[in-house]
């Protein structure tokens, strides 16, 4: 299962989506918006380190100026990491580098899986998600969401998901592809190394 997104991200980020719906249900999406088309885009490296990264937020801690770090020490300030350079300074100093890979997954990456996630969902799972639907207000008492409000959800998470991916892709092209000191491949780029085979045996030259 993929870490990319949550249900705290699709409550931000999708309209209308109720908060009574469980991971479980979107879980699916999240990891199909990954593999199928976050991956052929950025790369299997670039999406594993990601969702590295998405597990090591959750342990790095808010900086605290009476806490001396040693060199190498992760940090969250002001809604960025940094990793301290040597053992002291206020971030973001020059004894500190802000990490960008946590830049690009907070502002780029999680907003389109999300996005992408949410398009899918919109389309598989319709107004039957749960017991109370995908419903237009919060009464006891709603109508559900139809056929043609859902299509134009979906479309609406399908474009603000393409504009996500593009900026993914625009933020890797002006940092050449290297998070970090780390030097990723661009998957749109590299050659096939191999010839296709389609099972068809060529036609004999007619002439010698």
């Amino acid at each position: 299962m993929s870490n990319l997104s949550n249900l705290k991200a699709f409550q931000q980020l999708v309209p209308n989506f109720g908060l009574n719906i469980v991971l479980n249900t979107v879980q699916n999406h999240i990891d199909d918006a990954v593999s199928d088309y976050l991956t052929p885009s950025i790369g299997k490296d670039l999406v594993k380190a990601l969702e590295t990264a998405m597990n090591d937020y959750r342990a790095i801690a808010i900086y605290d100026p009476l806490v001396s770090y040693s060199v190498g020490s992760k940090i969250r300030f002001e809604n960025y990491v940094y990793r301290a350079e040597t053992g002291f300074g206020t971030p973001p100093g020059n004894n500190w580098t802000r990490l960008k890979i946590f830049d690009l997954l907070a502002d780029y990456v999680v907003p389109y899986v999300t996005y992408k996630g949410a398009a899918r969902f919109f389309v598989f799972h319709g107004a039957n998600v749960d017991q109370f639907g995908l419903h237009s207000n919060s009464g006891a008492e709603f109508t559900q969401v139809s056929d043609k409000t859902r299509a134009a959800m979906s479309g609406d998470m399908e474009r603000k998901a393409a504009k996500a991916l593009l900026e993914v892709r625009d933020f890797l092209t002006l940092e050449s592809w290297t998070i970090d000191g780390v030097k990723y491949v661009d998957p749109t780029k590299t050659k096939p190394t191999a010839k296709p085979d389609f099972g068809i045996t060529p036609i004999k030259p007619r002439w010698p």
